[in-house]
C-alpha cells in the first residue's frame, strides 16, 4: 500500500459512525516512509483487534510525519479502549489541524461523536489564584491547565506554586457535570519552613539546623526535612567524623543537600606506663590468666586488623557515591541522571553494610584487646619482664613490652 493512499483511506476502524476520508500528498522521504510502515502496522493490528498496539503505531506514524488522519484514527482507537479523556483531546486536536480541509458534515459527525465522549466523563474548570500554580490530579501534572476532564470517581487535586501554601482535596467526579472551582493559594510567611532533600549513605549522622536537632540520617534513605527559614545553617555530624557546615543562604527551598563527612584524623599518642609484673621462671605446668590474655591480645589485634581493612575499602566505595552524588548535582533530569541516581543508591547500600561489619569487627577486637590487657595485668605465669607500655593513639589501643 502506497503511503498517498494509506492516509487517503477510510478509516479503519468500521465499527465507528464517524466515516472520513482524508488525502495527504505523497511523500518519499525516510520520515514519510516510517510514517506510512507505522500507519499501515496500526491498520492491521486494528482488523485484529489490538487497539492497544494500533495506538502505540498511530502514534508512531504521526510522530515521524503529522497528519490530521492519524490523529482522528487515533482518537476512533482510543474510543474502541474507553477512555474518553484521551479520545476527547485527540478528537479536538483533530478538528483544529483539519481546519477547512473537511467538509462541514464530516466536522458535524466528529463533533457528534465529540458530545458522545463528554458524556461519559465530568469536567473541572479551576480558578486559581496565582495564576501560575500547577495542577496535578492523581499524581499526574497538568502544568498550568484550568479546564480538566475526568472519569467518573474519586480524584486528588493538588495545587502548588513556589512561595505559596500547596492545596490538596479529594473531589468526587461524576459523568456529564462541570465542577467550578475558585482557589487561592495564600503565601508563606518569610519566617516559616524551606524544604530539603538530604542524601547522605552513612548511617548515623545527626542533622541540625542551628542548635535545633531535625533528624539521623539511615543509610541510603533520603531525609525530607522542613527547615525553619530563620535558620542560619545546617550541621551534619557524627562520631568520628568531621562535622559538615551548609549556609542555608545559598540553599534555596525544595533543593538537594549532599553530605561529604570525611574521617576525622586520630589524635597524637599519649603514653600510660604499667608498672612491670614479676616473673616465675619455673612453670608448673599450668595455664593461668595471663596465656589467655595474650591469647585474647592477639585475636583482637586480628579483628581489628580485619575491621580495618574493610573500613578502607569501604571508603574507596564512598569515593565512587560521591562521584555519582556531584554528577546528580550537574546533571539535568533524564536516563543518565537516573543511571547516577540508582548508582549512588545502590553504593550507599553495600557501604552501610560493610560499616557495620567493620564496626562489629572492630568492636569485638578492642573488647578482646581491654580483656587481654586485664588478664595480662592480673596473671602470674605470664608475668612481664621488663613492663609493659600502653599507648592510646585516638581510639587504636597499643601495647609495648617484653613478654
Amino acid at each position: 500500500m502506497r503511503f498517498q493512499f494509506a492516509f487517503g483511506a477510510v478509516v479503519a476502524l468500521s465499527v465507528f459512525s464517524v466515516p472520513f476520508r482524508a488525502s495527504a500528498a505523497p511523500s518519499s522521504s525516510s520520515s514519510g516512509r516510517a510514517a506510512a510502515e507505522h500507519f499501515e502496522a496500526a491498520l492491521n493490528h486494528v482488523d485484529h483487534g489490538d487497539y492497544e498496539q494500533a495506538v502505540t503505531d498511530f502514534e508512531r506514524a504521526y510522530e515521524a510525519q503529522p497528519h490530521p488522519s492519524v490523529l482522528y484514527n487515533l482518537a476512533l482507537a482510543y474510543v474502541a479502549l474507553r477512555r474518553p479523556v484521551q479520545a476527547i483531546d485527540t478528537f479536538e486536536r483533530f478538528l483544529a489541524e483539519a481546519g477547512s480541509s473537511i467538509s462541514p458534515q464530516q466536522r458535524r459527525a466528529v463533533e457528534e461523536e465529540l458530545e458522545r465522549q463528554n458524556a461519559l466523563v465530568g469536567q473541572l474548570v479551576l480558578e486559581v489564584t496565582p495564576d501560575d500554580a500547577r495542577v496535578s490530579v492523581d499524581e499526574v501534572d497538568h502544568g498550568t491547565r484550568r479546564t480538566l476532564r475526568l472519569l467518573p470517581g474519586s480524584h486528588r487535586l493538588k495545587l502548588d506554586v513556589p512561595g505559596h501554601r500547596s492545596h490538596e482535596r479529594v473531589l468526587e467526579v461524576i459523568a456529564g457535570s462541570t465542577d467550578r472551582l475558585d482557589i487561592s493559594l495564600p503565601l508563606i510567611e518569610r519566617d516559616a519552613i524551606k524544604s530539603l532533600r538530604v542524601h547522605c549513605p552513612i548511617s548515623g549522622v545527626v542533622v541540625k539546623a542551628d542548635e535545633g536537632t531535625l533528624a539521623t540520617t539511615d543509610g541510603g534513605r533520603i531525609l525530607e526535612l522542613a527547615v525553619p527559614q530563620s535558620a542560619t545553617a545546617l550541621v551534619l555530624s557524627r562520631r568520628g567524623y568531621e562535622s559538615q557546615r551548609i549556609a542555608l543562604v545559598e540553599v534555596d527551598d525544595g533543593s538537594d543537600v549532599h553530605c561529604k563527612l570525611s574521617r576525622r584524623k586520630p589524635s597524637v599518642a599519649t603514653r600510660t606506663a604499667l608498672p612491670a609484673q614479676p616473673r616465675d621462671d619455673v612453670a608448673d605446668g599450668g595455664s593461668d590468666p595471663g596465656d589467655y590474655g595474650l591469647i585474647l591480645l592477639g585475636s583482637g589485634a586480628a579483628l581489628l586488623a580485619g575491621g580495618a581493612g574493610i573500613y578502607l575499602w569501604s571508603e574507596t566505595r564512598v569515593g565512587e557515591w560521591e562521584t555519582h552524588s556531584d554528577q546528580l548535582e550537574r546533571l539535568p533530569a533524564g536516563p543518565e541522571r537516573d543511571e547516577h541516581y540508582t548508582s549512588a543508591q545502590e553504593l550507599s547500600r553495600s557501604i552501610q553494610a560493610w560499616d557495620i561489619a567493620a564496626n562489629v569487627l572492630g568492636g569485638v577486637g578492642i573488647a578482646a584487646i581491654g580483656t587481654g590487657v586485664v588478664m595480662l595485668l592480673t596473671g602470674e605465669e605470664s608475668g612481664l619482664r621488663d613492663g609493659l607500655t600502653v599507648e592510646s593513639v585516638g581510639n587504636r589501643l597499643q601495647l609495648r613490652g617484653h613478654f
